[in-house]
């Protein structure tokens, strides 16, 4: 045992503090940035760490967790003090690490550290498999005040499960991927992190000592025993794993090895949960496609069963089997052929999406493709060779001409997407020929099948081909036309084929045509671009007796963003609003040539909350907040008029997908697919001002497929809120488009309000809800802040469930933003946010607020000092020491008076060994030397505090810090970024979604305010 030797995992109160300061003493002696793998935990460490939260309450656990609030100090050293939270967030980080690189397959984390809970322990840090906010907080404080590798304010919403892995590497399960990376192929974020391949500030020197040992071991460069001596006090592996790593090295040696700096280096494909498909066809059956369920360790999936779905199409059922694993049934997926490419979806029980895969059948852009019978592989029709006495099949566009005519064929596809799926015979002493208006374009007999090119006659070579209109905007005119020019008057155009379709086409003068309008939607999606695709022309041309294939490709100024939907590719309009499960079910393209070179400077946003930087694989935009904000491409900082709207607002209905209100309290509940009711669910009714009304939903509900009617003839409902609950959590929500706030009044009323805004989703910060919503919080602003920072006002029969608290935090802010309160109304904020610490009222509510918005935090100090009304509760002497020991708890920092008593305490009695002990004087002067009015020491260590999280601010946001300090310059006397010019105040709004520049503003907020009281 390591790092927890001689401590009693049974003595669990006191377990807490011993073990997390062993492992501080080790986490200190390692070099910034460092990872909690580096303290060397071993086998028996981590037995410890399970057995200690084996014992651990959810009281324990609710009591140290919410002490992050209060600051309540559970280890205290001369290098380090960690608050109750920060403790058990040390242990919990740990374990998580530990947990998952044991015992996870790449890409889960909660699973595997749940599973050391009990089940009710295991309630106070998770709700619907995902971490609840004080676990979520716990990991983050900590993470910051150890300096750990962690990646919070820079990769949006998968910053807590990335954190996580920054602390190991790769899990166990991960090895049997490791060839694959080694050849180069994508790896992980967290493998990109640490060899540095996202930047150099969290490279680890030992992570990158080992890949490189096992890329120079692969290549045969060391020796066995050379990569064993290094792999043998290498923190990122553990003993037993040496063996196993070593033999998957040289795994696949087809795929080559990358060179340093390579691995990883591409833009990681999203995961697949279903292997390609497959097309199995013995004539005179029906071709049918399938595939089965593949890489699932890959998804977080936690519940005993899920639907893998195509629009309303059960495809197979996921069932969790006892060691942790999901059966498929059926396993072999059988699959639509009635489109190309199609959306699949991973759901649970509710309907929520968990995971989503584009699948693609065939290429619909292609004249003639090629499939291996014999293993239902798709083939390159012109590019691989055929093998002799084996069976193929043959799809090519519908319009094609095949000899001989009498071969086999079935028509697959629908409309547009239709093609013919011919049988080619086993032998070629016929072989098989594709005709265009009499010109052979595949020969069967050919290796690759392609004919050679013929050079183009001098005749032809002046044929130009030009997009109209040469820019395309994606939701506005995806339609165009080609016009074909410098064909001679002696010439004829035969065809125009774009996709693999023939277009229709007119004269337009003597040399001069022009196509029929078509949809480039299909031409460009197939093109992985953020920047110009384009559009292949194929043009069939005779003159006299000689023909010519000319074939031309136009670059296309092509912006926007497509969507994938069931019916394939569409365009997605801005002025339209994403809902929050789509975002994460179905994948997006992205075509941005307007941003030209700038493309690194851009993100995609939610209002102020970044959220991933551009991609050009189709992947999901992920876990969205929906409160209303819109969803924007453009720099996350100094941004005018350079934006892509996405959506003008982001709303979260959850499962619903339509609600119809009727008269007589008729509602019907529409779902995307059926969800079978049961006793968990229950119906919540709500018009703002009046008694909430929950219902059991399998008494009040007739079933009709997807469909859901209730009628409630006792109870008059109009044009209110309508939600599903299970086990008291939101899975669904629909509510009025502009809510009637008249009725709402009285301090329990306002208050349940809020916390049903809060529970309800409700896009508060959407352009129709914004103004009221704003009047309604700053008329009631002690008890909104109550219930949507501290969780309070729920009804009982409510809970809850976890939300990204970056998006939700923005929100709240943008309600406040522009509102100073009064005196009656900072009163009743520090009496309600403050009553967790009745002794010290007025600190307890300035930390709740400085977490969230340090601007409204310095409105209302502001306030509380200016007015001679108030009184100053606590311990401070008066308001400017309130203030000053404001200062030290936001900067976690001693107060003068604890520091100055601590060293009358080291003094006291030991004066006679002063002289015989130098190094206990330099100790005592040092600690002389730290107090903020010590001579030649003033506020050293709140200057130290606020430099450091300037720094890991402007780190975290890629930013000067001069940038940063020059920003808060401008907000710190208005206090506010309300009024600001629009750069400054979209700055200062994603500048607040970053903790550690929230926590320099609430310091700089402050001192501003301490010079004021002077």
């Amino acid at each position: 045992m390591r790092v927890f030797h001689e401590i009693s995992s049974m003595d669990v109160e006191d377990g807490l503090i011993t073990a997390a300061r062993a492992v501080v003493e080790k986490v200190i002696k390692i070099p910034e940035p460092r990872s909690l793998c580096e303290i060397k935990a071993d086998e028996d460490d981590y037995q410890w760490l399970c057995d200690w939260v084996g014992q651990v309450t959810p009281y324990q656990l609710r009591r140290w967790l919410e002490g992050i609030r209060s600051r309540k100090i559970a280890l205290q050293s001369d290098n380090l003090n960690l608050s109750y939270a920060e403790a058990i967030g040390c242990l919990l980080l740990l374990l998580a690490s530990e947990s998952a690189r044991r015992r996870a397959s790449e890409g889960q984390v909660w699973p595997a550290i749940r599973r050391r809970f009990t089940e009710s322990s295991s309630s106070v840090l998770f709700v619907q498999g995902q971490p609840q906010r004080v676990f979520k907080d716990a990991i983050e404080a900590v993470a910051r005040k150890l300096h750990l590798r962690h990646v919070f304010g820079i990769e949006g919403t998968q910053n807590y499960y990335l954190t996580v892995y920054l602390q190991f590497g790769f899990t166990q399960k991960g090895m049997e991927r490791l060839a694959y990376w080694l050849a180069g192929q994508p790896s992980t974020q967290a493998i990109m992190y640490l060899l540095g391949d996202q930047g150099q500030w969290l490279v680890s020197q030992s992570f990158v000592r080992l890949w490189d040992a096992l890329r120079n071991f692969r290549r045969n460069n060391i020796t066995e025993a050379q990569a064993r001596q290094t792999l043998a006090d290498n923190p990122w592996t553990l003993p037993d794993w040496t063996d196993e790593l070593l033999r998957q090295a040289r795994r696949h040696h087809e795929l080559g090895t990358a060179g340093a700096g390579q691995a990883g280096s591409n833009e990681q494909a999203p995961p697949q949960f279903l292997e390609n498909p497959r097309l199995w066809w013995s004539w005179p059956a029906v071709p049918r496609f399938t595939t089965s369920v593949v890489n699932l360790a890959d998804f977080d999936l936690t519940a005993e069963r899920y639907q893998v779905k195509s629009g309303t199409a059960v495809l197979t059922t996921l069932v969790a089997t006892d060691d942790g694993t999901y059966s498929s049934h059926p396993e072999e997926i059988m699959l639509p052929s009635d489109s190309p490419k199609f959306v699949v979806s991973i759901l649970d029980s509710h309907g929520i999406a968990q995971a989503s895969q584009l699948l693609e059948l065939w290429d619909g852009n292609e004249d003639v493709e090629m499939f291996d019978l014999q293993t239902g592989k798709r083939l390159d029709a012109y590019g691989e060779r055929r093998t002799r006495n084996k069976e193929y099949g043959l799809l090519a566009s519908i319009d094609l001409e095949i000899e001989p005519s009498n071969l086999p064929f079935h028509e697959i596809g629908f409309g547009d997407s239709a093609k013919k799926l011919y049988l080619l015979p086993s032998s070629n002493e016929h072989p098989v020929r594709v005709i265009l208006f009499d010109e052979e374009i595949w020969n069967s007999s050919i290796d690759g099948g392609a004919l050679p090119k013929q050079p183009r006659p001098a005749w032809a070579k002046m044929i130009t081909t030009t997009p109209i209109p040469a820019h395309v905007q994606l939701g506005y005119n995806e339609r165009i036309r080609i016009r074909i020019s410098g064909i001679g008057s002696d010439a004829e155009l035969l065809y125009v084929r774009i996709g693999g379709k023939p277009l229709d086409f007119c004269s337009e003068d003597d040399s001069n045509f022009l196509t029929e309008e078509f949809d480039v939607i299909s031409e460009v999606a197939a093109q992985t671009s953020l920047a110009f695709p384009e559009i292949k022309t194929k043009l069939g041309i005779r003159q006299g007796t000689e023909r010519a294939t000319v074939e031309h490709t136009n670059a296309l100024n092509v912006s926007g963003i497509l969507r994938a939907s069931d019916d394939g590719w569409q365009a997605v309009k801005h002025e339209e609003k994403i809902l929050v499960n789509d975002a994460k079910r179905v994948p997006f393209k992205l075509f941005l040539p307007s941003i030209g070179q700038d493309v690194d400077r851009f993100a995609l946003l939610e209002g102020p909350v970044f959220l991933k930087r551009l991609w050009r694989l189709p992947r999901p935009l992920g876990q969205l907040g929906g409160y209303g904000a819109p969803l924007e491409l453009r720099p996350p900082y100094n941004f005018t008029d350079s934006k892509i709207v996405v959506a003008t607002e982001v709303y979260d209905p959850g499962i619903f997908e339509w609600v119809l209100i009727g008269d007589n309290a008729k509602i019907r509940l529409y779902f995307s697919h059926p969800i079978e009711p049961s006793y968990g669910h229950t119906i919540v009714l709500w018009n703002i001002g009046k008694p909430l009304v929950v219902l059991e939903a399998v008494e009040h509900i007739e079933l009709q497929g997807c469909e859901w009617n209730i009628s409630v003839p006792d109870l008059s409902f109009g044009d209110g809120f309508v939600a599903l609950a299970y086990d008291g959590v939101k899975i669904g929500s629909w509510w009025p488009t502009m809510p009637d706030w008249s009725s709402v009044s009285g301090v329990d009323v306002t208050m349940e309000t809020a916390a049903l805004l809060k529970w309800m989703h409700s896009p508060i910060v959407s352009p129709a809800w914004l103004d009221n919503v704003r009047s309604f919080a700053q008329r009631y602003p002690a008890q909104t802040l109550a219930a949507w920072l501290l969780d309070e006002g729920l009804p009982s029969s409510l809970c809850q469930s976890t939300v990204d608290e970056e998006q939700w935090s923005a929100a709240i802010r943008q309600v406040f933003s522009g509102w100073v309160p009064d005196t009656i109304s900072t009163w009743e904020i520090i009496t309600v946010l403050g009553k967790a610490s009745p002794d010290d009222p007025i600190s307890e509510a300035l930390q709740v607020l400085v977490r969230q918005d340090p601007l409204l935090m310095g409105r209302v100090a502001r306030v509380w000092i200016g007015s001679p009304n108030l009184p100053c509760l606590g311990a401070a002497k008066d308001k400017q020491d309130l203030i000053n020991r404001m200062r030290f708890l936001v900067a976690e920092l001693e107060h003068q008076e604890e520091q100055e008593e601590q060293a009358f305490l080291l003094t006291e009695g030991q004066e006679a060994r002063l002289e015989q002990d130098p190094k206990l004087m330099k100790d005592l002067t040092n600690a002389w030397l730290k107090l903020p009015n010590a001579p030649g020491s003033a506020g050293k260590p709140i200057k130290q505090r606020e430099e450091e999280l300037l720094i890991q601010a402007s780190t975290s946001m890629s930013i000067d810090d001069h940038f940063l300090k020059d920003l808060v310059l401008r907000v710190i006397d208005p206090m506010d970024y309300h009024d600001l010019e629009d750069k400054d105040k979209y700055n200062t709004e994603t500048a607040l979604t970053t903790a550690p520049f929230r926590e320099y503003l609430g310091l700089q907020v402050l001192s501003h305010l301490l010079q004021e009281t002077k």
